[in-house]
């Protein structure tokens, strides 16, 4: 019996509840009303984009010989002329380097002026029996060995000093640059491929 008690109870509760909110005045809700004139109008779209340029003749800069960057002598996004320096690599090693196979051509051609000499005063002796030929041919093929060392050091020397030249990099066109990967003193080592 208890159970059904309580749900006479309830349901008591609930009427009563209901019975006083109906009680209550409800305050009427105002709705305003606004007009508008809709009107044709040309309104201007204005599109901003950031674009990016690139030349149809591009150019890449490569360095031929190792060393330390000593000076980026442009100013990035610049017009630049064909044969304007871009950049200098530090010629110290280099100028060193002309420096030493210089010397060694100067003993080299002394040792060749040496061995001249030599086949001048054996060709006579030679001819006057005075001289084996032996002696004689020994003293030409120290002069042929000779003359092969000089030109060997000589194409040496031609080649550092196109190393010494390649430490001065040059535009070899006329145009804009663009921005350098390098700064001053970083190790710029030859390329292949890029």
């Amino acid at each position: 019996m208890q159970p059904f008690r309580s749900q006479r109870l309830f349901l008591v509760a609930l009427a009563l509840a209901l019975f006083s909110c109906a009680k209550e005045k409800k305050e009427a809700t105002q709705v305003g009303v606004m007009t508008y004139v809709v009107e044709p109008k040309t309104i201007p779209i204005v599109f901003e984009f950031v674009g990016v340029c690139q030349s149809s003749h591009l150019v890449e800069i490569r360095s031929r010989v190792q060393g330390y960057l000593k000076e980026v002598a442009y100013t990035e996004g610049a017009f630049v002329k064909a044969g304007q320096r871009l950049f200098t690599i530090d010629p110290r090693e280099f100028e060193a380097r002309v420096a030493e196979v210089q010397a060694n051509l100067e003993k080299e051609q002394a040792i060749l002026w040496s061995a001249e000499r030599a086949v001048e005063r054996y060709k006579p002796l030679y001819e006057q029996k005075a001289a084996s030929r032996k002696d004689w041919e020994d003293a030409t093929a120290q002069l042929l060995a000779q003359q092969a060392t000089v030109n060997y050091t000589k194409a040496k020397l031609q080649e550092t000093q196109l190393n010494l030249g390649y430490t001065e990099i040059a535009s070899p066109i006329s145009g804009l640059t663009t921005n350098s990967r390098s700064q001053e003193g970083t190790l710029i080592t030859p390329s292949v491929n890029d």
